[in-house]
């Protein structure tokens, strides 16, 4: 398998013993999808999701309705969203 970020990201979540927290500033559609049974997984574990996320008002509408459709798929599996106002940043 080729070692990709998103192939090395699913690894590390999968090796959670206890929380994962995630600070991220889009939810995405396309990588949800592929994310989906990594969380279910993670959930069904008993492992503690925490995403912390751009209110999806600040989104340009499409990915406004992307962030809403993901909110309510995490919130309906468990995973605690925190929104938050403001720029994200990936450091």
């Amino acid at each position: 398998m080729r070692l990709t970020f998103y192939n090395k990201f699913k690894q590390d979540l999968l090796e959670a013993k206890q929380e994962v927290i995630i600070e991220s500033p889009f939810i995405a559609t396309r990588r949800l999808e592929k994310l989906k049974p990594v969380f279910e997984t993670l959930v069904d574990r008993g492992i503690k999701v925490f995403i912390m996320t751009r209110d999806p008002l600040e989104h340009d509408e499409s990915m406004s309705k992307q962030a809403e459709a993901g909110i309510r798929y995490f919130e309906a599996l468990g995973v605690q969203i925190l929104l938050c106002s403001g720029v994200i940043t990936e450091s």
